[in-house]
């Protein structure tokens, strides 16, 4: 699946938390750290409600807002890893022209095909 990094531009950057508001845990917070009447906060950027589960709604919540809490070290793991790709391709494709321009042209078929497996998970053709 691809993700659009893009469609991620301008989130309210992090690190976000979790956090017990008024009482109700699954909270996220995150941003600037904002001065109120009754003392400073981040603002509130997501509430995560208790599942109606038999057994484990409140493991579900808690698992669903730390999930939330961490979408943008999540993001930037995934910017991380698409990059890191993008070099091992393009590794791959200058180690296969310098083989095949030395006499080794049985190989690049080799590499194409790994070229091409990575370039399906984000790496660039």
């Amino acid at each position: 699946m691809e993700i659009d990094l893009d469609k991620y531009f301008g989130h309210t950057p992090g690190p976000w938390n979790t956090r017990s508001i008024t009482g109700i845990p699954g909270a996220v917070v995150g941003g600037v750290l904002r001065q109120y009447a009754n003392g400073t906060a981040r603002d509130q950027l997501a509430m995560v409600c208790a599942v109606q589960e038999d057994n484990g709604g409140d493991v579900a919540m808690f698992a669903n807002a730390y999930l939330i809490a961490d979408a943008p070290a999540l993001l930037a793991e995934v910017v991380r890893l698409r990059a890191d790709l993008a070099e091992a391709v393009a590794a791959l494709r200058r180690t296969s022209a310098e083989m095949t321009a030395s006499g080794w042209a049985a190989c690049d078929g080799v590499h194409s095909d790994i070229i091409d497996a990575l370039a399906k998970h984000g790496g660039a053709r």
